[in-house]
């Protein structure tokens, strides 16, 4: 008593001053004290062995088993304080004590205390937390707990992660009046939970509930209870009753879970009045007789959304459930009935691009109103696709449904419509109406069945328009039934009548159709498969045979149609002048020829104005003034606008002779003029000089006399004109153009060598022919000037003899591009910060600093010499010596990047043999070689080789002898991991490459073998280094990089070659900057809980957790000091470091540092990006802001949460 009593006193007085480290041992348990405060669970007042009162980091160095604790025991009672770290150092507690205060941990009160690696067994709680905040519990394991695993009781912000609790009866982790706290990576399990949840919300409210597992044996496994606002994420909850359960909560989100029921209960209750609820991306399972989803007993508003949902039956069940919107489902029952249930009174629903499978009742309907079914699938195995029963006003839109008996029934049910759909019937009815089923309305639809496609029985005043009804045995049979009305529709199949009284087989009234591009008025009947013209006499006036069609069985269609319904003849109820012009419209834009012909209507047909015509990427013109377009000569001059209009690069015309269109004026736009006119520089008073006009039979007309004014906007050369004639921009383009006549002649240059072309000046100079001379021994472009490009634009240069593309060391050149050639040449070249991208070419040879080739198509080989040397994404196709052969600086090294090429046949591939290679990256590359495909030298060093296909296409079964006999200091390791898909699995690892000579084993079935790859020699005593992960099957083909799927589109893959983006395909399509996005391509992007990785996800979907990670290049570090320990390690770095008080409540800072490192070989420099506030709304601030940005700040900018969104407080420069 007297230790303890010390331990307090200590406690105590250091409180208040520092916090430091202290150690619980055994002698720190040798008796309770009364901590004074009182459990109203236990209804009396907490004594603990160990008092913890004051800030500081607690270690348990001792595992305690107490099998007598008193009714109110606490091992370690956290009482009124701040900042207090408890590791239990993975200790045991062990108790049987089954009091309801009985616990290992308490803490009360309390600010800022976090309590991890707790181990403990058999208490009937194992921690709890009471009015406290910003807690944590991590990393601690709970066995055969009595009841709450872990409490919260009034307490707020408080995150548990990475816990596995299990518990004797319900409620293993429960909460109570508790707000904002998390919930993530547990795994929870209730043996015999009777009547509660095994995690329970209890009045709490926004609360998160992430990544957890989550099994009740008995009852059910999530419970929210009078809570709203929470949200359970990517988890996993498994139940003998309901797997997730809402109860009076509203407001909740259930995303990317998995639920299932095992009894008769639900995966997913949505019940007892609880509203405004959103389940997406789920799959609910209910293997008994329950409900895959539930939501009912006066619940609303629900929306469920991209879920499957299985059941024995009863799949998705609203019940008394108004105003839900089902959207992107898919509901199946493995035996029974009812994908779909709607009864009870369930009004106002919406089921849209769902799909339903079922044996009998796909989609059912009873006693329900007013809801829609859109754009939807139904299929019942055995009975009906849908069952519409006692329910009126329901809307069925552009669906299907398919069924064995009947694809559609209505009973007893009115004012029902069936629009557009696709309904069949393999055996007996298509549509059934029965039951006084009346006023019902069926149009454009397609009902087939083999037996009856439309089939009433006692019921009246239906309406079936518009439709193709199909059917060997009765396209419509007609039983007791009166004052149904048919028309317009195609009937395929015989009609019967059984009893029935008139049906009508006419429109009611007279009716607008279109037949042959012509407008008419009448009355209409149906098109019939059997009608005989010929045997009738009968001859067609505006579409309608003029002698009527008897209908079997009493009826009679006086209008029959001549052609088939809605493809020949349709009814036609809008403005026929914006039909006729519309068409115009849309069969010029099917040309390419924008216009806005659809506006034309009836109302200003005669007198339009804005006519305009255009073409996209090059320009439009707009007439002024008004213009009559209703007369026929107009209509089929536009018709044929097609052949008369000609828009190209700066110019525009189309003969207008004889058209209204020649006497109008007009604004004419030519876009991108900056591709037509070359110059960056130009103004618009250059272009109007270049600007010429002629007339449509080609006389050249002054157009100082027709330009009335004209502007540059941007890169668009906007001019008015008094009237339309031909208008053209005839320009210098500042190309150098080389043609034929430049290869009829030769100059000398060099030592006796002559050259065709010889380019002395910078420019950009462009081929526009092939030339072919296999037996000169010319050279045939000499480049002797720096800042040239020259663009083979395609065409073929070809000799056997002299070089393609040359310059001399003698004068070398920089930034110079060569590209688009096709050549069985070579191009050599002394040139720095040059490239040389999208050849096909025989050999190449490019000798300077600082360059790049990409892209290329190689025959022979590619060597380089120089620094900084980039070899990307090139094809060597059948290489006779060295396929790609990079060399650098002896004694400094090549700093080459050796990226994503191709060999595919050579002796030998990439060398770096002693000639200055070292300090380079090869990755990603496949080479096949028939004697070695990588050669690395023994005095090669610093060079990273890792996911490269190295194929051995020859005979040799000796690793020495086809790899180098020794190596020096390189990785063949990547520097970081990598997610990837092996055998349909995903893992992430450190990867090596693949060697087709490898044959070790791989026992995890990771796709790394188990043993080392040992380069350079056979024996492992000599050889200098190894590949630790080499890989077992190809990368890109049996490993292949894996990437978490995205919404609703996805995103090109990486490019590779010249031209489209340099950013990764993961990258958010929410970033519009492409230096942003390059950015955030070329950083890793570090988070430190997963709050901040659900921010830090919406930058890109790869990213990476704090711990354990070293930053060596571009980072993006998303999350303040307290969660990320980047951030913490960098903050007071930054200009404006980051706390709870800085920069204050819902505000964030974006911050840029610049980083060198010089601890290496390399002097390595890159940039950190921090994004962080004082809480997650200041975060959340500042990243939505940082996505909007064009480029990186050059100081801080604050940002703030509002009810608006971010909003820019200040920048801080």
């Amino acid at each position: 008593m007297i230790k303890k009593f010390l331990l307090f006193l200590l406690l105590f007085a250091v409180g208040s001053v520092s916090a430091e480290t202290y150690y619980l041992n055994n002698d720190s348990f040798d008796a309770l004290t009364d901590t004074g405060v009182y459990n109203t669970d236990s209804g009396s007042y907490i004594s603990a062995y160990v008092i913890i009162n004051a800030p500081g980091e607690y270690i348990l160095n001792y595992s305690y088993a107490n099998y007598t604790m008193p009714e109110s025991g606490v091992f370690i009672f956290v009482n009124n304080t701040e900042n207090v770290s408890l590791d239990c150092n993975y200790n045991w507690f062990n108790s049987t004590a089954s009091y309801d205060a009985v616990r290992p941990v308490y803490v009360y009160n309390s600010t800022n205390v976090t309590v991890k690696n707790l181990k403990c067994n058999g208490f009937y709680s194992a921690v709890e937390f009471e009015n406290s905040v910003d807690c944590v519990l991590t990393s601690s394991n709970f066995t055969s707990i009595q009841e709450d695993g872990i409490y919260l009781k009034n307490t707020n912000n408080t995150e548990i992660s990475d816990c596995i609790i299990t518990s004797l009866y319900g409620e293993t982790v429960f909460l109570t009046n508790s707000y904002g706290n998390t919930i993530s990576g547990c795994t929870m399990t209730a043996t015999d939970n009777d009547d509660y949840a095994v995690l329970t919300l209890d009045y709490s409210e926004n609360n998160l509930i992430s990544d957890c597992v989550v099994t009740a044996v008995d009852y059910y496994a999530i419970g929210i209870y009078d809570s709203n606002n929470n949200t359970v994420l990517n988890s996993v909850a498994d139940a003998y009753g309901n797997a997730i359960d809402l109860e009076y909560s509203n407001n909740c989100i259930i995303r990317g879970c998995t639920a299932k029921a095992t009894n008769a209960e639900n995966a997913i209750a949505i019940t007892w009045h609880s509203d405004y609820n959103t389940v997406s991306n789920c799959t609910a399972i209910s293997v008994l007789d329950g409900r895959a989803i539930y939501v009912g007993d006066s619940s609303s508003h629900a929306i469920i959304v991209n879920c499957n949902a299985t059941a024995y039956d009863e799949t998705i069940y609203l019940s008394g459930s108004d105003y839900n919107n089902i959207v992107n489902c898919n509901a199946t029952t493995t035996s029974g009935d009812y994908a779909y249930y709607m009864a009870s009174g369930s009004d106002y629903n919406n089921i849209t691009d769902c799909n339903a499978t079922a044996v009998r009742y796909a989609i059912y309907l009873s006693g329900s109103d007013y809801n829609n079914i859109v754009n939807s699938n139904a299929v019942a195995t055995l009975y009906y696709a849908y069952e519409i029963v006692s329910s009126d006003y329901n809307n069925i839109v552009n669906c299907t449904a398919t069924a064995v008996e009947r694809g559609i029934r209505l009973g007893t049910s009115n004012y029902n419509n069936i629009i557009t759909c696709n309904i069949s019937a393999s055996d007996w009815f298509g549509v059934e109406f029965s039951s006084s089923a009346n006023y019902n309305n069926i149009s454009n639809c397609v009902v087939t069945s083999q037996n009856r496609a439309i089939y009433t029985s006692y019921s009246y005043n239906n309406l079936i328009t518009g439709s193709t009804l199909n059917s060997d045995n009765s396209a419509i049979y007609r039983y007791y039934s009166y004052d149904n009305r048919f028309y317009m529709n195609n009937i395929n199949g015989p009609i019967v009548n059984d009893g029935s009284g008139d049906s009508y087989f006419i429109s009611e009234t007279e009716l607008n159709y279109i037949y042959n591009g012509e407008l008419y008025t009448s009355i209409l009947g149906n098109y019939w498969y059997d009608y005989n013209e010929t045997e009738l006499n009968a001859s067609n006036i505006n579409g309608i045979w003029n002698v009527s069609y008897a209908v079997a069985g009493g009826g009679l269609d006086s209008y029959p149609l001549f052609g088939v319904s809605g493809k020949d003849i349709f009814v036609f109820n809008g403005d026929f002048v914006s039909y006729v012009f519309t068409e115009i419209s849309e069969n010029l834009t099917s040309k390419g020829i924008l216009n806005n012909l659809n506006e034309v209507n009836s109302t200003n047909y005669e007198s339009f104005e804005g006519l305009y015509f255009g073409m996209n990427d090059l320009g439009n013109i707009t007439f002024t003034g008004s213009l009559n377009l209703s007369d026929l000569e107009t209509q089929e001059f536009l018709l044929g606008l097609e052949s008369k209009f000609n828009l190209t690069d700066g110019r525009i015309a189309f003969n207008v002779t004889d058209s209204e269109l020649s006497g109008i004026g007009a604004e004419i736009e030519f876009y991108n003029i900056d591709d037509i006119t070359y110059s960056a520089n130009v103004t618009a008073d250059d272009i109007y000089e270049y600007l010429v006009a002629f007339s449509d039979n080609g006389t050249s007309l002054d157009v100082s006399e027709l330009v009335t004014g004209y502007e540059l906007d941007g890169t668009t050369f906007r001019f008015n004109v008094t009237h339309f004639t031909i208008y053209e921009v005839d320009y210098d383009d500042g190309m150098y153009h080389i043609t034929e006549e430049n290869f009829t002649s030769t100059t000398s240059y060099s030592d006796g060598r002559n050259a065709y072309v010889m380019i002395t000046e910078p420019g950009y100079y462009i081929l526009e022919c092939d030339f072919v001379n296999e037996s000169s021994s010319d050279d045939f472009i000499v480049i002797n000037s720096d800042n040239v490009t020259f663009d083979g634009n395609g065409h073929w240069l070809n000799s056997s003899n002299g070089y393609i593309v040359y310059s001399s060391e003698e004068t070398p050149v920089a930034n110079i591009t060569v590209k688009n050639l096709m050549s069985d040449g070579d191009i050599y070249l002394y040139a720095s910060n040059s490239i040389i991208s999208s050849n096909m070419i025989y050999y190449m040879d490019i000798e300077g600093d600082y360059n790049t080739l990409f892209n290329n198509t190689v025959e022979d080989g590619i060597y380089t010499y120089g620094l900084y040397t980039t070899i990307s994404s090139n094809n060597v196709t059948d290489s006779s010596g060295y396929a790609i052969d990079f060399d650098g600086e002896d004694g400094e090294g090549a700093y080459a990047t050796i990226f994503n090429n191709t060999v595919l046949s050579s002796e030998y591939g990439i060398c770096l043999d002693d000639c200055g290679e070292s300090y380079s990256n090869i990755s990603y590359n496949t080479v096949y070689s028939s004697e070695y495909p990588l050669i690395i030298g023994e005095e090669v060093t610093g060079c990273n080789i890792y996911l490269n296909n190295f194929i051995y296409t020859g005979t040799s079964t000796n690793i020495s002898d086809i790899t180098p006999d020794e190596t020096g200091n390189n990785s063949f390791l990547s520097p970081f991991k990598i997610e990837y898909k092996y055998n349909g699995n995903i893992y992430s690892n450190f990867l090596g490459n693949y060697w087709s000579d490898y044959n070790g084993t791989d026992a995890d079935g990771n796709g790394i073998g188990d043993n080392y790859y040992l380069y350079g020699c056979d024996d492992e005593a000599d050889y200098l280094e190894n590949d630790t992960a080499p890989l077992m099957g190809l990368w890109g083909i049996d490993l292949t990089p894996y990437t978490a799927p995205v919404t609703p589109t996805t995103a090109p893959s990486r490019s590779s070659g010249g031209g489209g983006r340099s950013y990764d395909s993961d990258i958010s399509d929410e970033i519009g900057s492409k230096v942003i996005k390059n950015f955030v391509s070329s950083a890793t992007v570090i988070y430190g809980n997963e709050i901040d990785e659900n921010y830090a996800n919406q930058l890109r979907e790869r990213v990476q957790n704090a711990e354990g990670f070293t930053i060596s290049g571009n980072a993006v570090i998303v999350g303040g000091p307290l969660a990320n320990g980047f951030a913490k390690e960098y903050n007071d770095q930054f200009e404006m470091p980051i706390s709870n008080d800085y920069p204050g409540e819902n505000k964030g800072i974006i911050q840029v540092l610049k980083v060198q490192d010089n601890s290496g070989n390399i002097v390595k420099s890159y940039t950190i990006v921090y994004i962080a506030g004082s809480d997650r709304y200041g975060t959340l601030a500042a990243l939505e802001y940082f996505k909007t940005l064009d480029e990186l700040p050059e100081g801080p900018i604050m940002i703030e949460w509002t009810a608006n969104g971010s909003v820019v407080v200040e920048e801080l420069i």
